[in-house]
Parts: C-alpha cells; sequence; structure tokens
C-alpha cells in the first residue's frame, strides 16, 4: 500500500444507513457512518483516549461516540465533544 493514495475499499451500498460499521481494509482499522444527509463519514477506528473500537459505539448527533468514555468525533475525524469537558446548566438558566 502506497500512503495517501486513494483506494476503493468497499460500496457505498455496503455502508449501513444506520450505525456505524467496522472494517479492516490494507491493514488499518476504520469505521465509517453515513450523516444525516447521507454523507459518508470514515475514520481511524480507535478512540484517541484509550483505543477502543469507535465502531462498537453509536452515531450521536453525526457524530461517532466512543462507547467507552463518549468521545464524540466528527466525521474528519476530530473530537468535538469530551464529556468530561462538557459543562452542565446551571438549573437556574
Amino acid at each position: 500500500m502506497i500512503r495517501n493514495q486513494w483506494y476503493a475499499i468497499l460500496s457505498s451500498k455496503e455502508i449501513p444507513m444506520k450505525g456505524i460499521m467496522g472494517v479492516t481494509r490494507l491493514g488499518e482499522k476504520l469505521a465509517f457512518w453515513r450523516t444525516k444527509n447521507n454523507e459518508i463519514a470514515c475514520i481511524f477506528d480507535n478512540c484517541c483516549h484509550r483505543g477502543a473500537s469507535i465502531s462498537s459505539g453509536k452515531i450521536v448527533n453525526d457524530h461517532a461516540q466512543c462507547p467507552f468514555h463518549g468521545f464524540e468525533y466528527n466525521k474528519d475525524g476530530k473530537v468535538d465533544v469530551i464529556p468530561a469537558n462538557v459543562r452542565i446548566k446551571d438549573v437556574s438558566d
């Protein structure tokens, strides 16, 4: 495999309409899902926090949520939500 090149690894028809699909292609573990707009997202199937398999998690607001501590990844693979850093609204708000 030549890094940073495009490779066909599966048909878009194979990616489910709901949930996350984990596959290993060319020695890389990948997680696939569809956004609400039916866009296909693909990121490495490895949580940066504790190494859990993201494909074992669920989709929350178009993000892949790690099943271990709930880190949420956007379709570009960036962590957008870290539950321990989310501020809970004050009940007086």
